[in-house]
């Protein structure tokens, strides 16, 4: 009786492992390719030289070091830190004017619609 068991499960394990292994195949050629990837990302971020960050998202963050590269997810050099501190205050400025300008542009047609029902 336990020679039949072991006939019957010692194949059983093997086809059983062999359909895990396949089955899993896809995730484990996903993950290498992810890896490629980011591997790739920061090659051209080197070969180029420098980093691109997102100046939206750093508006949102107030301590600037915490800012990674939109290719290579690498946080940002100490160097990058007062141009980027620049630009998100030109940008922030420039979000206040156009607040203002619609703010003021809003205004002005409610004006207009309340002079407009006096006539």
């Amino acid at each position: 009786m336990n020679y039949f068991r072991s006939l019957i499960s010692l194949p059983v394990i093997i086809i059983l492992g062999v359909l895990a292994l396949v089955l899993g195949t896809p995730m484990f050629l996903y993950l290498g390719a992810v890896q490629l990837y980011t591997t790739i990302l920061k090659l051209l971020c080197w070969a180029a030289g420098h980093h691109v960050y997102d100046i939206y998202n750093a508006l949102l963050i107030d301590d600037l070091s915490q800012v990674r590269c939109k290719q290579c997810q690498t946080l940002i050099l100490g160097k990058d830190i007062a141009p980027l501190k620049a630009q998100k205050e030109a940008l922030a400025e420039h979000i206040d004017r156009v607040a203002a300008h619609l703010r003021t542009n809003k205004e002005t047609a409610e004006i207009t619609t309340e002079l407009s029902k006096l006539e």
